[in-house]
Formats: structure tokens, sequence, C-alpha cells
């Protein structure tokens, strides 16, 4: 079986690049340059190849910005902890009885 040329590469993601060799339109992962997807060197091969090229860009795209935000979150939480611990110290810093971190009486003993 003859060796397949690289891919001449037009366009290039974040995780795909779009590109043909000789006989076809391609979309190759970037990161280990194996042909994902192919089709027929037509306009019509060219518009599902763009199309899929898009398509898998927009969903790399949208995991980076899930992960983003959970990270962002994450973050936010732990402030709010680090808030909520020291408020509680402050307000029974002086109590003989140190009431639980999850309890705010009214009165300190």
């Amino acid at each position: 079986m003859p060796a397949t040329p690289p891919p001449i590469v037009v366009y290039q993601g974040a995780q795909w690049s779009l590109g043909h060799v000789p006989m076809a339109y391609g979309v190759w992962e970037r990161a280990t340059g194996r042909a994902a997807f192919l089709y027929e060197r037509t306009d019509e091969g060219w518009r599902q190849a763009w199309d899929q090229f898009v398509w898998l860009e927009n969903q790399a795209a949208n995991q980076r910005q899930r992960r983003s935000n959970t990270a962002q979150w994450v973050v936010i939480l732990v402030f709010l902890f680090i808030l909520y611990v020291v408020l509680h110290n402050i307000r029974y810093q002086n109590c003989a009885v140190q009431p639980g971190l999850l309890s705010w009486p009214r009165v300190c003993l």
C-alpha cells in the first residue's frame, strides 16, 4: 500500500486542521496528524470538509469554555468559604465556648 502524502493544510484551528491530499479534502487531528474525516475532492466535498472542521472547532472551543467556567466557579466557592470562616472567627473570637463552624448563635457563651 503506497504511503499517503502529508496533507496540505489550508486552515489550522486549535485542535483540527483542514486541508487536502491529491484525491481528497479532509480534517486532521493536529495532535496526531491522523485524518479524521476525508471527502471527495469536489466542491461538495470541500463544503462538507469545511462544515465538519467548523463544527469540530466549535465543539473544542465549547469544551474549553466549560472547563474555564468550572474553574472560575471553584475559585469563587473557595473564596466564599474562606470569607465565611474569617467572618465566623471574627464574630466569635471572644467567646469562651467556640460555636461550631456551621452555627451562628445570637449569644456568645
